[in-house]
């Protein structure tokens, strides 16, 4: 049986510490550096105006390569959303969003330098998607 004393104590405590810190170390994040690339995000929110559940893809590229994927089923509700985002690094060229259901196929480019913070409101209407995008930052409504 090992006795406490204010000496295990605090080298109890300061183990404890130790390992918290290593915990959380992976959760502080910095900010981007000077010389670092600036980064983009594109919120999508998709809904569902059809009553029935409906199979979808958005897929999402930044500067000709695939920066995420998403697929689903969306419920057969309209008051229920589903809320897609994806950040990516900006490079050269345009970045690019498209919503994919078995009705049909839409999307469009975008500056992501002009406009860092784009949002699509998307909807399916008798299984075919549509959109409306609005950019929330540095640009104006595109």
């Amino acid at each position: 049986m090992t006795r406490e004393t204010p000496r295990t104590r605090r080298a109890a405590l300061a183990l404890g510490g130790s390992a918290l810190a290593a915990g959380l170390a992976g959760c502080v994040t910095t900010p981007p550096t000077a010389g670092s690339p600036p980064e983009a995000q594109v919120t999508v929110r998709l809904t569902n105006r059809d009553d029935a559940e409906r199979a979808f893809e958005v897929v999402v590229r930044g500067s000709d390569t695939v920066t995420d994927r998403f697929s689903g089923t969306l419920p057969a509700d309209a008051s229920q959303r589903v809320e897609l985002i994806a950040t990516f690094r900006v490079g050269d060229g345009p970045a690019e969003f498209s919503v994919e259901t078995a009705g049909g196929r839409t999307g469009r480019t975008w500056d992501p330098v002009e406009c860092p913070a784009f949002r699509v409101d998307a909807a399916v209407d008798d299984g075919t998607p549509t959109f409306e995008a609005t950019c929330d930052g540095n640009g104006g409504d595109e």
